[in-house]
């Protein structure tokens, strides 16, 4: 998400800046051990950044992704899915219109979603079979032929 302009809190600009947008959501309940959750949270990161993916890291009960493209959360969550076999995760995709919060603390920038659009998205995870993929309606007609493509 290299559009997203960071705020710059002794720049004189406000500390917290807000957007709404379309993105899509990727959701990914947690595994049950501590050692799981922490590697899967460095992957998490690192994937994010691979496929211009923000990662929420805000986010209560899971770990959210958002994206701009929708075919680069799809591709996220296959590459995740792919290297975590034995954690089983259940993942959940969708796309909405998010209000998104922009700040920095301590030098880092953050960026987390207002509303209830990740809710959204822990639902749709939940329905998900472990170790499996679920992509809401919305998401799958703007990936359908990409999907198809990659058959």
């Amino acid at each position: 998400m290299d559009d997203l302009a960071q705020p710059q809190a002794d720049g004189g600009e406000s500390p917290v800046a807000l957007e709404r947008r379309a993105l899509t959501l990727l959701f990914v309940h947690r595994p049950g051990t501590q050692a799981s959750a922490d590697d899967l949270e460095m992957q998490l990161e690192w994937l994010a950044a691979r496929h211009h993916g923000v990662r929420d890291r805000l986010a209560h009960a899971g770990a959210l992704v958002f994206f701009d493209n929708a075919v680069d959360c799809v591709r996220m969550a296959m590459t995740l899915q792919h290297s975590t076999t034995r954690l089983r995760l259940r993942m959940g995709i969708t796309t909405a219109s998010c209000q998104v919060a922009l700040f920095s603390r301590g030098g880092e920038a953050f960026a987390t979603l207002l509303g209830a659009e990740s809710e959204l998205a822990a639902r749709v995870a939940a329905s998900a079979g472990s170790g499996s993929i679920l992509i809401s309606p919305s998401t799958y007609t703007l990936v359908r032929p990409a999907v198809h493509a990659h058959r």
